[in-house]
């Protein structure tokens, strides 16, 4: 990115001056100096004030441990990432910061002052000859005003043991628990409240705890809970969702440590690809870019094709009909998540797990291979004793539990022709469901090698999905606030899809067609806090916790 610096100087007659000087580095220095880049005149801007540093697109202004500091929007800063529109200041004067594609316009104006005739300088030296002239100046006789006020501020609150006159304001409704008892906070007069006041009750979060192993570190970024989190402003600041908080340390993360493997962030358009949550076979998770087609892929092992469920006039248990979306992907009560899709409630009344024509309502249960077998032996010897195996029996669909009375006959017990012919079946149709039919159809299994099988066990093992419910981990989503939007519009290629492997999550781009991290017109004004959860909901510990008689007693204070 190029930096233009313009210097506009409007003169005592009203015409305007515009000097344009072009820069095309890295760093560029601001101040007095001669050595500096920018030099500038101006009674409290130091010899080196500043520098302006331009790295992958985004602009920083650094303090170069300046006398009168620098403020960014009236902000006082060390560092801080530039965006367009921004005012920034040294000393006395004040800079524009304009931003268009690859060039930043650094615009300082100032005025001229007025030239004064010889008549009037005359005037104004016999003015000095004048009485008041001798006096303190008015900033001296307001500052000393100001003292005495504060000390009245000070000492009428101590003598009379009433300090409503200190409050700072109307406390927030979370601590409103505690606003009679100014010692929770403040437990040392005149001192700014620690963190260690706010964990005395809060709990931290996972990224609140990095944030804090982060700053042992920086001890010099000097950051408070209080610096972002503003009592006594009623319910406006306790909770700020201003991403320019968020971007102060995200938008150069590696400005605050060389080593960081987090990715800078400077606003939603500059954001990068989705990273998921992959798992590998040996269970580890990775968290992988949607942009690296190689490795961002649904490892869950399960065989499930998208274009063959979503089919018109698909063949049911009622006939002809065609599934939605919302026929297995259904909202959480709070609209927020999706349910998990469950065998029971969303498959099997399509994929019956049925084995044998003469016994139609029966199936095996689902969920644990283990248990296969031992039902089909049950169900077998039940039919076997009941007409013999010659005719049809009605049972009522069992899934986890044996016939009542069945067992298994003990292993290593010589076996009747009748228990024989039920082993046998029972093995047939074990097979037939691991390897052509209903468990095969869905799932990945194995044989057991010979010597962990049993005569009382299946010999069958399946593979275990583990679906995936939340595939972006270190995001929150909100289905339900998208209910207008099909779900088609945000995962694409849905009905193309025929295997597992395909990921049908949507990209980044998807998301900005609607929405914009500042006010915009057609858009939805999106913070870094409706995605990203900083401070996730915690317990109080139960050790923390006040009893209702301890409560009215602060209450009543």
């Amino acid at each position: 990115m190029k930096l233009l610096f313009i210097h506009e100087k409007v003169n005592a007659n009203g015409s305007v001056e515009r000097l344009s000087t072009p820069f095309d580095q890295e760093e560029i220095l601001i101040g007095r100096g001669g050595s500096s880049h920018i030099i500038v005149s101006g009674a409290r801007v130091s010899l080196v004030h500043a520098k302006i540093s331009q790295q992958g697109g985004r602009a920083s202004i650094s303090d170069l441990n300046s006398l009168s500091g620098v403020r960014v929007n009236n902000a006082r800063v060390g560092h801080a990432i530039l965006s367009g529109g921004d005012t920034i200041q040294l000393g006395d004067l004040s800079f524009l910061v304009q931003i268009s594609a690859d060039l930043m316009t650094l615009t300082l104006r100032s005025i001229e002052e007025e030239r004064v005739s010889d008549a009037e300088r005359v005037v104004r030296n016999a003015r000095k000859l004048l009485v008041d002239s001798y006096l303190p100046p008015m900033r001296v006789l307001s500052f000393i005003g100001a003292i005495l006020v504060l000390a009245g501020c000070f000492a009428y609150p101590i003598l009379s043991n009433k300090y409503s006159s200190w409050n700072s304001g109307p406390i927030s409704n979370a601590h409103k628990i505690i606003e009679r008892d100014c010692q929770q906070c403040h437990t040392t007069p005149f001192e700014q409240v620690q963190d260690r006041e706010c964990l005395n009750c809060h709990t931290m979060s996972e990224h609140a705890q990095g944030q804090r192993d982060f700053l042992k570190s920086h001890a010099n970024l000097e950051m408070r809970c209080a610096q972002c989190h503003i009592e006594h402003n009623g319910d406006q600041g306790i909770i700020s969702k201003d991403p320019r908080q968020c971007v102060a340390c995200h938008g150069g993360m590696r400005d605050l440590n060389k080593e960081a493997t987090i990715l800078d962030v400077a606003n939603l358009s500059a954001h990068p690809e989705f990273r998921i949550a992959v798992k590998d076979a040996s269970g580890g998770v990775s968290h992988v870019s949607l942009d690296d087609s190689k490795n961002a892929v649904d490892t869950t092992p399960i065989k499930l094709n998208h274009a063959v469920h979503l089919k018109q006039g698909l063949r049911g248990p009622k006939g002809p009909e065609t599934l939605q979306c919302n026929a297995c992907h259904q909202l959480s009560a709070d609209k927020r998540a999706m349910m998990p899709i469950s065998f029971d409630k969303h498959c099997r009344e399509c994929h019956s797990l049925g084995f044998d024509e003469r016994l139609p309502d029966s199936q095996v249960p689902h969920g644990d291979a283990d248990l296969v077998y031992p039902t089909l032996f049950a169900e077998y010897a039940r039919l076997l004793l009941l007409d013999g195996g010659k005719g049809k029996v009605s049972t009522p669909q069992r899934t986890r539990s044996m016939p009542e009375g069945a067992e298994l006959p003990p292993s290593g017990l010589p076996l009747s022709p009748d228990v024989q012919v039920v082993q046998a079946d029972a093995r047939r149709a074990e097979k037939e469901l691991f390897t052509r039919t209903g468990c095969f159809l869905c799932h990945n299994y194995s044989e057991k090698p010979p010597f962990e099988q049993t005569a009382d066990q299946s010999h069958y093992t399946i593979t275990k999905p583990n679906i995936p419910n939340v595939w972006m981990t270190r995001a929150r989503f909100d289905h339900g606030a998208h209910e207008e939007v099909s779900c088609e519009s945000c995962h694409e290629k849905t009905r193309m899809s025929t295997e597992t492997r395909d990921l049908l999550l949507p990209r980044i781009k998807v998301c900005r067609e609607c929405h914009a991290q500042d006010a915009t017109s057609g858009f939805v004004k999106s913070p870094c806090a409706m995605c990203h959860a900083y401070h996730v909901s915690l317990e109080v510990p139960r050790d923390k916790k006040q009893g209702i008689s301890e409560f009215l007693h602060s209450m009543t204070r």
